[in-house]
């Protein structure tokens, strides 16, 4: 009996149509969604006036506002309001009060300045983070998220400034209500300017790297990569690197220049040097954009 049961069992399994089935679910034909395809529709003459509109925004945030708008907001601070501690040439605190005359301080700052005396250059530095907001006794309010770095060199005929801003920082107070703090802006910059007093016309070079948002109505963000503009290369009046311009749809606009300012690398050619830089999107060209850099040599450091 066992043999026959085993041979039962062991035998062919009889096939079945699975439509005979009503409990089997066969899957439908995939519809695909229909999706608008994103043109670009900035044309080079408007990405031309966003890199110019950038540039100017980009050497407007310099970090004098900022370190005016912390000390005028630190001016509020009472013996114990907020507890400072020292750290060579460095203070900071970390404390949530209200000082004798009605400041409010909230969260925490580092504060640093100094000057180097060197045989052949001085240098004085300044840089604070913070994560604090302090709101005075007429109601005005500082609200720092990030840090600022400031350092200036100088010979007896050089002089090159170096500065970076990353974070988010505001003020209404009403002597910097003309100033970049008054934009609510993001910037995340890095920039130096370097200019020799005996050639002022020839020895300016300036670099920028990082970005910021917003930029204007329709150009919502940039970025600048290696941007390097000089007044001594033998191409005049065209830049090295890039700029990238994000327009409010989402597009990102990417602007290379032609030129390669550093002294030991070969310079473009004299066709290549015509001011203007090739616009990408996708990695696709679009255009050649050639903005006004007027106001890059009215830039002083």
């Amino acid at each position: 009996m066992w043999s026959i049961l085993s041979i039962i069992a062991c035998g062919p399994a009889q096939e079945t149509d699975p439509s005979e089935n009503s409990d089997t679910q066969l899957p439908s034909e995939y519809i695909y969604d229909d999706t608008d395809v994103i043109v670009p529709d900035q044309t080079p003459e408007a990405l031309a006036a966003g890199v110019e509109t950038a540039l100017e925004r980009a050497l407007a945030f310099t970090p004098g506002p900022l370190f005016d708008a912390y000390a005028l907001a630190m001016e509020g601070q009472s013996d114990n309001c907020p507890n400072m501690y020292a750290d060579g040439d460095a203070y900071f605190w970390s404390d949530q009060c209200t000082s004798d005359d009605g400041t409010y301080f909230s969260g925490y700052s580092y504060a640093q300045e100094g000057t180097e005396y060197g045989d052949e250059a001085d240098a004085s530095y300044k840089s604070f983070y913070s994560a604090a907001t302090i709101t005075n006794a007429n109601g005005y309010t500082f609200n720092g998220a990030g840090g600022v770095y400031d350092y200036v060199a100088t010979t007896e005929f050089e002089t090159s400034h170096y500065w970076n801003i990353r974070g988010a920082f505001s003020s209404d107070e009403p002597s910097l209500l003309d100033s970049w703090l008054a934009e609510n802006a993001n910037p995340d910059i890095e920039a130096s300017v370097y200019i020799n007093s005996q050639y002022p016309t020839a020895s300016l070079d300036i670099r920028l790297d990082g970005g910021f948002s917003p930029l204007s109505e329709t150009l919502v963000a940039v970025s600048f990569d290696d941007f390097h503009w000089a007044e001594w290369t033998t191409c005049l009046g065209e830049p090295g690197g890039s700029i990238s311009l994000r327009s409010e749809d989402g597009l990102w606009y990417d602007i290379l220049f032609d030129n390669v300012i550093e002294w030991d690398d070969e310079q473009p050619t004299t066709e290549e040097c015509d001011g203007c830089g090739t616009a990408y999107y996708l990695g696709e060209p679009v255009g050649q954009v050639c903005p006004n850099f007027d106001v890059l040599a009215e830039v002083t450091p």
